[in-house]
């Protein structure tokens, strides 16, 4: 029954017993339950009882076991192809994300941690460090204000919480459609329009999906086919999302200003290697001087460009370039001036092949080895399910899932997404870590292959740094391992420095 997979859990990634709705909704509630026990304990110690293992130990014993359950949901919630899981799954988000505002607003807890803190122990490495992340956190929560303003606190962040799944729940069942002609669809193959879906009345239906919106971004020669199809993207759930935007900077701004900061954004990164805003904004304004000539000189290059073909279609031009017109024009750069044939290049990267050179760069480069598990139990029947291992010594590194295809309700961007963290077990032993990568390519069918443009194999290449990045971290502590627990202003740089080895040959 459930009770026994829950057991399960706290070394493997067991999910399929909780896509349902009646599943989700037991996980939703043993992870409160468990954490609200964990949170007593830790709350009811008494002076003198107080040690890491009962305080900062067992709460990251409970971070590790639950953060295996709260990604359970999540990924339900993204990934499952039934609305009903997926509609149970944001439930059971929203009910999570309004106990974790009280969670990490425990004035008791806080209590405790300060107790132990004040006893003056020596702790080294990643004990020291979660002991000074846990008190601050908790006191950028809002620990140390007077009751009334931690009590609006609070209340402002399960409003902001309720609205961040309500959010990317929009976004992740928008269905969006832009009916086009064929004549709106000039200087698209034959092949992308055939991927499209054609109404009764001969026009097709293109969806603001990657491989539709960027081809036809990409490609389409009417401008105001890319005005259409840029529009319809930057418009998703405008009506239900605007207002959630809206209202989330006022509440982050007016809490930034309860917590003694000037504004959200020095807030966020009190925390953050950067530190402060003035230092980001100096660092845009350093790159930004550096470039600006240079954006200023391709923007001419493109408006020449435009000009001719509209000299070309008899169209008058008023010298203006739309955001429609940057992707569009920087492709017709690359064929002008260097000879850059996307089309011709694309046969180079079917799906298949690019899978396998990167698996083989990041084989070579870490030292791993790749084995692809047979039948797994898998959310999709396009998911695979892949075994790393250390090449030299076989010992086992993790687990990865590989999700390349777009559906409906599917979450439509390219991420990676944690599922077990990696972390030393009571008994010394390693429990391994489990991420995924998600990404939307187009689906080749028994007569096409799913031909990659060089821009998807670089964005496969990054996702794929941030599962390695994940794999082979090595922390004594879930709270620290992983690109889901460093600081959110270097998550990137790994990721960033390792899809550069797309440019080499294999």
């Amino acid at each position: 029954g459930i009770r026994s997979q829950l057991r399960k859990m706290s070394r493997a990634f067991v999910w399929k017993p909780f896509a349902n709705p009646h599943g989700l909704a037991a996980l939703c509630e043993d992870i409160i339950l468990r954490g609200t026990e964990v949170e007593k304990r830790v709350s009811s110690l008494r002076d003198g009882e107080h040690t890491f293992e009962n305080t900062l130990g067992l709460l990251d014993t409970d971070l590790a076991t639950n953060l295996v359950r709260q990604r359970v949901i999540s990924l339900m919630a993204m990934l499952h192809p039934e609305k009903e899981v997926r509609d149970a799954a944001t439930q059971a988000k929203e009910k999570l994300s309004k106990y974790f505002v009280d969670r990490n607003m425990n004035r008791d807890v806080y209590a405790s941690i300060v107790k132990y803190a004040s006893k003056g122990v020596q702790l080294q490495g990643e004990r020291h460090r979660y002991l000074q992340k846990v008190i601050e956190d908790f006191e950028l929560e809002g620990l140390k204000l007077p009751q009334s303003e931690y009590d609006k606190v609070k209340q402002m962040k399960k409003e902001i919480a309720e609205m961040r799944v309500q959010f990317s729940r929009n976004l992740n069942e928008d269905a969006t459609k832009v009916v086009l002609r064929e004549d709106e669809l000039a200087g698209m193959t034959s092949d992308f329009v055939s991927s499209l879906t054609k109404l009764e009345d001969g026009t097709f239906a293109a969806t603001i999906q990657y491989p539709h919106y960027l081809g036809i971004m990409d490609h389409c020669t009417v401008e105001a086919t890319r005005k259409k199809m840029r529009l319809a993207f930057e418009s998703r759930c405008i009506s239900t999302n605007v207002p959630l935007i809206e209202r989330t900077l006022i509440l982050r701004h007016e809490i930034a200003q309860i917590l003694g900061f000037q504004n959200h954004g020095e807030y966020v990164l009190s925390t953050k290697m950067a530190k402060h805003p003035s230092i980001v904004l100096g660092f845009l304004g350093e790159v930004s001087r550096h470039l600006d000539d240079v954006a200023a000189a391709e923007k001419e290059v493109f408006r020449k460009l435009k000009a001719e073909e509209k000299a070309a279609a008899n169209e008058e031009f008023d010298g203006s370039l739309g955001t429609w017109d940057y992707r569009y024009y920087a492709k017709r750069v690359e064929e002008k001036y260097y000879q850059i044939d996307h089309s011709a290049i694309k046969p180079y990267f079917p799906l298949g092949v690019v899978v396998n050179g990167i698996l083989g760069v990041y084989q070579d480069l870490l030292s791993l080895q790749f084995t692809q598990i047979e039948n797994p139990e898998v959310w999709h029947e396009d998911v695979s399910f892949w075994e790393v291992r250390d090449r030299t010594s076989l010992e086992l590194v993790g687990h990865f899932y590989m999700d390349l295809h777009p559906r409906e309700g599917k979450y439509g961007h390219a991420c990676m997404s944690a599922l077990i963290p990696g972390y030393q077990l009571p008994d010394g032993a390693r429990q391994t870590p489990v991420a995924s990568i998600i990404c939307n390519f187009t689906k080749p069918t028994e007569t096409k292959p799913s031909l990659l443009d060089f821009e998807e194999v670089e964005t496969f290449f990054h996702e794929f740094g941030h599962v390695m990045h994940d794999l082979c971290s090595v922390t004594e502590f879930a709270r620290f391992h992983g690109c889901n627990n460093c600081e959110n202003d270097f998550v990137e740089c790994p990721s960033q420095m390792l899809e550069n080895w797309c440019y080499e040959p294999v």
